[in-house]
């Protein structure tokens, strides 16, 4: 099996774990704006930049693709609280 593809074997699981916690912030961004709320649904969205800002950078320089990965995953959790 080449590197490449164990590389996008390892990476693949992250991501579908964060397709759900994804649609939950999508789902309530919508809701939020279509409620016309939106101070709430900007603070969600700052909260997903924040987190990216602050361990995309520092992951990405650690780990490589992999950090790039989990710190977006976790930029998408962190929006959901």
């Amino acid at each position: 099996m080449n590197d490449e593809y164990r590389l996008s074997a390892r990476i693949f699981p992250i991501l579908i774990w964060t397709v759900p916690f994804y649609l939950i912030v999508l789902f309530s961004v919508n809701i939020l704006l279509v409620e016309r709320k939106p101070r709430q649904s900007l603070w969600i969205l700052g909260v997903h930049i924040a987190a990216l800002l602050i361990l995309l950078p520092s992951l990405t320089a650690s780990v490589g693709l992999s950090g790039a990965t989990v710190a977006s995953g976790t930029a998408i959790f962190a929006s959901t609280l």
